[in-house]
């Protein structure tokens, strides 16, 4: 599909985009909120500062996309693959956003700010969150090995059984958040806040709170 024409079909009231073929497609800024775009192709799409709120892309194909700066506010990623994407200074507010199982395989997340997100079973093995947010967040069984979550905050989080190995955590705030289970071997730690807002420098600072379970 050209980008002409979807943005034509948008103009007329359409919103449902199902396994369309937008790879490449240049949609800066453009209002894409409440749109349909499930298990279509937008592979290397340019979607800087566009807004996607409340945007249904389960299963999308977003290898490479370029979402610095996009508005996701309520919107759908189940099992949408993200492998690459720049996702840096994305803002996602609600309870309503969800992104478990999604493919965030070396995505950068500079400076992102998310609230209230699941992320349960998300993959985000050498993912850059250096300076990212996360508020409320629910990482349950995810996988973060070997990300870079320096200078990043993870406040009143779900981060049970989650997957940390290798993981930089280096200034990282972690108050509130819970490690029940979670997998943290080889991770670096240097003045590292911790759930209970004390300080660690080493990894045996988070060990006690591997077998707490939040009342």
């Amino acid at each position: 599909m050209k980008v002409g024409e979807l943005k034509n079909k948008l103009r007329s009231g359409k919103r449902s985009f199902r396994s369309a073929n937008l790879r490449g497609a240049d949609l800066r800024g453009y209002d894409l909120s409440w749109i349909d775009l499930s298990k279509a192709n937008l592979k290397n799409a340019d979607l800087r500062k566009a807004d996607l709120s409340w945007a249904y892309l389960r299963e999308a194909i977003l290898e490479g996309v370029n979402l610095s700066g996009a508005k996701l506010n309520g919107s759908v990623l189940v099992m949408a693959n993200l492998r690459g994407a720049d996702l840096s200074y994305v803002e996602v507010n609600g309870y309503t956003s969800r992104w478990y199982k999604a493919n965030l395989e070396n995505a950068c997340l500079r400076n992102a700010k998310l609230r209230y997100v699941d992320l349960s079973s998300a993959n985000l093995k050498d993912a850059d969150l250096k300076d990212a947010l996360f508020v409320g967040v629910t990482l349950r069984h995810a996988r973060l090995n070997d990300a870079n979550l320096t200078k990043a905050a993870l406040i009143d989080s779900n981060l049970r059984k989650v997957q940390l190995v290798g993981a930089n955590l280096d200034k990282a705030d972690l108050r509130g958040s819970t490690f029940y289970q979670a997998k943290l071997n080889k991770i670096e730690v240097n003045k590292t806040i911790l759930p209970d807002g004390s300080l660690a420098n080493s990894m045996a600072g988070l060990e006690p709170f591997l077998s707490l379970i939040a009342s």
